[in-house]
């Protein structure tokens, strides 16, 4: 975003441009939904009904505490612009002072000093660039915290989701066997079984109740974290879920995603928004150092001693001698450079290596999509209807009594583990798509 007007060499909006901040991510908030987020009481009624993903992922841009945080400092580095301080926050090591006692001066003399500054050719520019850059920085570290918290939110989304699938076959489960049962407790009644293969049964049983127990209580803690996320606690979200066929989920490859990744991938857009404040900060510093010394040293601050830093002219106009302050003054600036400069050369470096990492976390990432991908694919498949098919021929070879119970229910425990194991692929298959587009700070659909 463009800097507004400021010293007369510089002008833009004075307030930032948070939609393209999400830009690509998901649709900007209409006015409905930013009065809808701003209202609780309608908040809570409309997350009591049906709500699309889309909607509560603007919600939560809207209503999480640390991002409005975020956004308040952007506007506040704003206004301080506007004000004409940014100086003083931004380049405190040349922050000029009008007394020569040590102590700070007036915001009217620093004002002053700026003002003497200010003729420099291109000195106002450099500033603005500066504020810009670290405008820009703040805007990546918002727009990051946003990628990291949505796909937080979506995986709870997926969690949930499967976790009311797996209820469903939990239910479904609890009738096999129980059909099971009454066929098991007439062969013992009739002297055909043993109890001790009741026994059995009542383990397998056992083992499927506290596996319900556990998705129950998963599902009561996902539904409050997905509450206070959107702060409407005591109201359950009921994010509607669109099943998506799962051969139509085409895993992109590295490839395919590398651009995408080298241009939207929060941390290096972070990184480089570090490194361009950072050559914005060098290029102020490099043309304030050669101003002329022409100026008598006054009190300083940053740390360095108190005669060493800035200066106001003397009133004949004429360069003060070589003093023991003066030297220590010019010896302050070439050590402010110098760390200037080391800091953009290890920030180059800091971009090399995070980009190398970004692309060996896609590499990992589309490698374990493919992988929960094909799992999906050999349970639905194979295992699934492999799994169904032997039970239901040992069930009735069972019943008719031409198979022994041990098999059998074996068989109904191997064909509950294969359709846990389907849906909890499909889980996982959806949460390694979405940490792999959130990669590349994309789209995500559950």
């Amino acid at each position: 975003a463009a800097i507004p007007k400021t010293l007369g060499e510089a002008a833009g909006p004075t307030q930032p441009d948070f939609e393209s901040i999400v830009m690509g991510i998901i649709p900007w908030p209409s006015t409905t939904m930013r009065a809808l987020a701003s209202d609780d009481e309608a908040l809570r009624t409309r997350l009591a009904g049906p709500m699309e993903p889309q909607e509560a992922e603007q919600i939560l841009w809207l209503r999480l505490p640390s991002l409005e945080a975020r956004r308040e400092r952007i506007r506040a580095m704003y206004a301080r612009y506007d004000e004409n301080r940014y100086l003083e926050d931004l380049v405190s090591g040349f922050r000029p002072i009008t007394k020569s006692s040590g102590v700070m001066g007036s915001a009217a003399g620093s004002r002053r000093s700026q003002a003497a500054i200010a003729p420099q050719p291109g000195m106002a520019a450099l500033r603005d660039e500066l504020v810009q850059r670290s405008i820009e920085r703040e805007m990546e570290a918002l727009r990051a915290e946003y990628v990291e918290r949505l796909r937080v939110w979506r995986e709870s989304v997926i969690r949930l989701r499967f976790l009311e699938i797996e209820l469903e076959l939990g239910r479904e489960h609890t009738s096999l066997l129980d059909d099971l049962e009454s066929v098991l407790q007439a062969n013992v009644s009739a002297g055909k079984s043993h109890q001790s293969e009741l026994w059995e049964l009542m383990s397998a049983r056992e083992e499927l109740r506290t596996t319900l127990f556990t998705d129950r209580e998963d599902l009561a803690h996902l539904q409050q974290s997905l509450a206070l996320a959107l702060h409407a606690e005591g109201v359950t979200p009921k994010i509607v879920w669109t099943q998506r066929g799962v051969a139509a989920d085409a895993v992109p490859t590295p490839d395919a995603l590398r651009a995408r990744l080298l241009e939207r991938s929060p941390p290096l857009r972070s990184k480089r928004s570090e490194r361009s404040q950072a050559r914005a900060r060098l290029a102020l510093l490099e043309r304030m150092t050669a101003i002329p010394l022409g100026w008598r040293p006054a009190a300083f601050e940053s740390g360095l001693a108190p005669q060493a830093g800035a200066w106001r002219r003397n009133p004949d106009g004429a360069a003060p001698p070589d003093t023991s302050a003066r030297q220590s003054a010019t010896a302050a600036r070439e050590a402010l450079l110098t760390e200037a400069r080391r800091r953009v050369a290890s920030l180059d470096d800091e971009v090399k290596a995070a980009t190398i990492e970004a692309e060996t976390q896609l590499s990992l990432h589309v490698r374990t999509t493919r992988a929960a991908l094909e799992r999906v694919h050999s349970h639905r498949e194979q295992l699934a209807p492999l799994a169904r098919q032997s039970y239901e021929s040992l069930r009735g070879a069972y019943a008719a009594g031409r198979t022994p119970y041990v098999e059998t229910i074996r068989s109904a425990r191997r064909l509950i583990a294969v359709e846990q194991g389907l849906a909890r692929a499909e889980r996982d298959f959806g949460l390694h798509r979405v940490r792999l587009l959130a990669l590349v700070a994309g789209e995500i659909e559950p």
